[in-house]
């Protein structure tokens, strides 16, 4: 469990260092952080009937990845992980918040 915590932690604290790198503007990049956490996740990982889909951030035999559609976010029933769409692409495609958040842009 204090393996999940200490990821956390890396990925916030990467996160906060790359928030806006790559941008002259704040309000444009805050502007584009808002349009990309709109896209609907279910564009990126396909979920079952019921809503769920294999967790992206532990091993598991079966799904328990519970899509909210109201929030647009991700909560994993076994690691506890609460995710949307940018924390989605950042581990699918290896890449950091900015770069997320600009593919995601590209993308819709």
């Amino acid at each position: 469990m204090m393996e999940i915590y200490e990821k956390r932690v890396e990925d916030w604290k990467a996160r906060k260092k790359n928030f806006g790198r790559k941008y002259a503007n704040e309000s444009e990049f805050k502007s584009d952080v808002e349009r990309a956490k709109s896209v609907p996740i279910t564009q990126y990982i396909k979920f079952d009937h019921a809503g769920f889909a294999k967790c992206l951030w532990h091993t598991e035999k079966t799904a328990s990845m519970k899509y909210r559609q109201e929030r647009n976010k991700v909560f994993c029933h076994g690691c506890r992980a609460h995710k949307d769409v940018i924390d989605v692409i950042m581990e699918l495609q290896k890449v950091d918040f900015t770069s997320a958040v600009k593919y995601i842009l590209n993308k819709s």
